[in-house]
């Protein structure tokens, strides 16, 4: 039976890999797909586009989800329906912080943004979610290749605030795809969304 994944987010965790964040149409739930960058675009094609739905033959699961046989791209998202999509599946930042399953994905609505800045060369933010305060690596690879491009420019301080004051601006939303992986006690931003 094909699957329907909708591509909310892509963190590069090695040099040409990456893990990318659906939301599998058929189970209702958020997965990662662990995949090499020859896997994601062929030509001008990107099968795992954010906001994009790739429908692929079958997933493989077991103690990783893979995309089996034939990608294509079925639908795009626009940047309304994928605000819809995210304010639907928003929960509670302190549920996600409880929860203690071995991996975890939640998406969050970020309040206001406090600061965005860079420690260890290593983008942070901190934020105000449900009331709570928190302070979490970003790991999405927009946001990772855009800070690389800054710094080399120096201008990066400036545009941060600038960034952050925009997302501050209420005009939109923001929303953060939290990871976690309980076993080393590690949580992260796996994506992240001004829409």
């Amino acid at each position: 039976m094909s699957r329907k994944l909708l591509t909310l987010a892509i963190s590069q965790s090695g040099e040409d890999e990456f893990v990318i964040i659906c939301y599998d149409e058929l189970k209702c739930r958020l997965i990662s797909i662990e995949l090499h960058r020859e896997e994601i675009f062929k030509g001008e094609i990107v099968y795992f586009d954010i906001g994009a739905v790739t429908e692929v033959e079958t997933l493989r699961e077991g103690d990783f989800v893979y995309p089996v046989g034939t990608k294509s791209i079925v639908q795009r998202y626009t940047r309304n329906q994928l605000s819809k999509f995210f304010d639907r599946e928003t929960v509670n930042i302190e549920a996600f912080k409880i929860n203690r399953n071995v991996e975890k994905f939640s998406i969050i609505k970020i309040t206001s943004v406090q600061e965005i800045y860079v420690n260890r060369e290593k983008l942070r933010i901190k934020f105000w979610a449900n009331g709570v305060r928190n302070d979490y690596l970003i790991k999405d690879v927009r946001w990772g290749s855009y800070i690389l491009h800054h710094l080399i420019k120096d201008t990066l301080p400036d545009r941060l605030t600038e960034y952050k004051n925009l997302i501050n601006s209420k005009d939109k939303s923001t929303f953060a795809i939290l990871y976690k992986y309980e076993k080393y006690n590690v949580e992260w931003i796996a994506g992240l969304h001004w829409l």
